[in-house]
């Protein structure tokens, strides 16, 4: 953040941060997301990543966001709550829907076992569906995060309420998606969407309101007992 004492100056400076709409959708994604790697964000945010690495780099230098590095691994975060608290109340000025960060981990058990991350399944849910589909082939991981279906894919995948044809091919297939909640990854792109609209077609799952949580019903916990034994 702007380390100068005025803080008139340090708000002006956050101000002219925020007037690019694109930096608005990376406070926001990290504020309500968590940390995030740099290609899930350009997935969720629909962006090409030479774009949104432009601006990470500028809000880097201003000290708003910091980066943390595993390896080849960079996961983008907000440096002060504050900043988040400042984004959610400008959205919220202008009519949008407010989205407040949830609950810490330890507060909200119900929210890291299984929610809504965008439009797939996150939280121990997700990680344990992915690690499944992995262990029975029906995904395969290959370079860069991605995956890709494998040869028990389509009874898998069917069993779980989706069909392989209906997975619309505009976006990215599937991607090993960063779990915050649990250091471990679960399924994005269009699989992982088309999973969680046929987890709920089949009410395994039901979305709770006002939240990103997924309730896991009891025929959900019976056809998904597997995955959640692993």
């Amino acid at each position: 953040m702007d380390t100068t004492d005025d803080p008139v100056s340090r708000a002006a400076d956050l101000a002219r941060e925020l007037s690019s709409p694109v930096r608005v959708s990376i406070f926001r994604h990290l504020a309500t997301e968590g940390p995030t790697r740099m290609r899930d964000l350009a997935e969720h945010l629909d962006l090409p990543e030479p774009l949104l690495s432009n601006h990470l780099r500028r809000l880097r230098d201003k000290h708003y966001i910091d980066v943390d590095r595993n390896g080849r691994t960079a996961t983008y975060r907000i440096t002060d709550p504050s900043i988040r608290d400042a984004v959610a109340a400008l959205l919220t000025a202008v009519g949008a829907p407010r989205h407040d960060p949830e609950p810490a981990v330890d507060d909200n058990p119900g929210l890291t076992f299984a929610r809504s991350c965008y439009d797939h399944v996150a939280g121990e849910l997700g990680v344990r569906l992915l690690e499944g589909l992995l262990e029975d082939r029906a995904l395969i991981r290959i370079p860069k995060g991605e995956l890709e279906p494998g040869p028990a894919a389509e009874p898998s995948f069917a069993a779980l309420g989706l069909g392989m044809t209906s997975v619309p091919s505009r976006r990215r297939l599937a991607f090993a998606c960063s779990d915050w909640s649990h250091d471990r990854d679960h399924l994005g792109g269009a699989l992982g969407a088309a999973l969680m609209t046929g987890l709920i077609s089949k009410r395994w799952v039901e979305p709770v309101e006002h939240s990103r949580r997924l309730h896991l019903t009891d025929a959900g916990r019976e056809g998904l007992a597997r995955y959640l034994a692993a």
